[in-house]
């Protein structure tokens, strides 16, 4: 079952799961960025994929996730490096989610 994502405001763990209907279960493991009434970046599986997924909240979900998602495939077509975009749906409340298969052993660039 999914929490209230407009309450979540600090990383760690929070397993919790999104029924994706005939795509299969999100299961996040662990919060691991939260942009407060906005975003919340989740690692978990997905289909027996290890995955991070972007869930999109708030007025604007739908906007900034298909940015997202178009970012993604600009990255991807320009020939970039950049993890495979396995989903990238509306929710039933509103919400929006981008799940892109993890990347085993990378560095992040932060």
């Amino acid at each position: 079952m999914m929490p209230n994502l407009f309450a979540i405001t600090a990383v760690g763990a929070m397993p919790f799961s999104v029924v994706l209907a005939d795509e299969g279960v999100f299961e996040c493991v662990e919060v691991v960025r939260v942009v407060p009434k906005r975003r919340v970046v989740c690692r978990g599986s997905f289909n027996d994929k290890s995955v991070y997924a972007k869930i999109f909240i708030g007025k604007f979900a739908s906007h900034y996730a298909l940015r997202d998602k178009a970012g993604a495939e600009a990255l991807k077509k320009a020939g970039i490096d950049t993890p495979d975009l396995l989903l990238a749906r509306e929710l039933n409340d509103g919400a929006y989610i981008v799940i892109y298969a993890a990347i085993e052993n990378a560095l992040n660039a932060e």
